[in-house]
């Protein structure tokens, strides 16, 4: 639908809902019944009435096999572990409840931001074999490696991603592990750039360090005490804690703020909902790899629905 028959057909089922209701339905059955009511008169003629589409979901599970996703590892990759194809494998999974929850019905162009080499961006191309895909990160050498190796259209990050141009709209925006280094102002300018840049039924993707990361911290430390005291003194006050790094401790690529966050979840809610033209599908807690937070947002704007 274009975006003023997804207005039409809201404005249609609210009104039908009323005289439902009117007629003493109660209010959700009427909602529901509201919607079946105008699809089916909204239908071409001899069409079935759809309010779900599953075909994207029988897709993706149809073209996705890990056993088949490049082994390829760049020489300069600094994430390679033994949990590297299963962390990808985890994204895939992540990214097919996003689209699930979402009104996404097809892929065609998907941004990875930051790429890094590729990491998951290799279980991607095998998800979406037919899209078309960007990828955008400060690291020149991974940039080449995703280029040469997945066939993906390079694009050089800035530290203001608003000032980085993209020149596309995009289906699927995945962010795994950005926002889990990045200060409170650049999230949210962050996000706002994102939901910018999404087609009318996109959706991004982006990971986050929720409650979780105060017990990783305890494992494997994120930062030295004193800044992690810090961090989780400004998360009690405020809902985002936020960190540097000392200078050794990030990229060479980077020469501004990098560092550490952590937030909880009703401080990015409450960035989103100031983003006009978009609505929260889905936040889960330790979604990806059992680790980090995923908040999926997306179009169309949280009162527009052609379902």
């Amino acid at each position: 639908m274009e975006e003023e028959d997804i207005v039409d057909f809201s404005r249609e089922v609210e009104s039908e809902a009323l005289k439902l209701i009117e007629e003493g339905c109660r209010p959700y059955a009427a909602l529901d019944k509201a919607r079946e009511l105008v699809a089916d008169r909204l239908k071409p003629e001899g069409e079935q009435v759809v309010l779900k589409d599953y075909t994207l979901l029988q897709k993706m599970l149809r073209d996705y096999d890990p056993a088949i996703v490049d082994r390829s590892i760049s020489e300069k990759e600094t994430m390679a572990g033994d949990n590297y194809f299963s962390v990808g494998t985890r994204a895939v999974e992540v990214i097919m409840s996003a689209c699930m929850a979402s009104q996404l019905t097809e892929v065609r162009k998907v941004l990875d931001l930051p790429c890094g080499h590729g990491r998951v961006l290799r279980h991607l191309v095998e998800l979406f074999p037919e899209a078309e895909f960007d990828v955008c990160d400060l690291d020149e050498d991974g940039l080449a490696f995703c280029t040469a190796t997945f066939g993906a259209l390079p694009i050089l990050s800035s530290e203001d991603l608003s000032a980085v141009n993209f020149d596309s709209k995009y289906d699927l925006i995945w962010v795994g592990s950005l926002f889990t280094h990045t200060n409170y102002e650049f999230t949210k300018a962050g996000f706002k750039v994102l939901a910018g840049l999404l087609s009318d039924k996109g959706i991004v993707v982006a990971t986050l360090h929720g409650r979780w990361a105060t017990r990783i911290q305890r494992l494997t430390p994120y930062i030295d005490e004193d800044k992690w005291k810090s961090i989780l003194s400004e998360v009690e006050a405020s809902g985002y804690g936020y960190s540097d790094y000392d200078r050794s401790g990030g990229h060479n690529f980077i020469s501004g703020s990098y560092g550490i966050s952590v937030v909880k979840p009703y401080r990015i809610l409450k960035m989103l909902e100031a983003i006009p033209g978009i609505r929260v599908y889905m936040y889960q807690e330790k979604g990806w790899g059992n680790n980090h937070d995923v908040v999926v947002f997306g179009k169309p704007d949280w009162d527009e629905s052609s379902w």
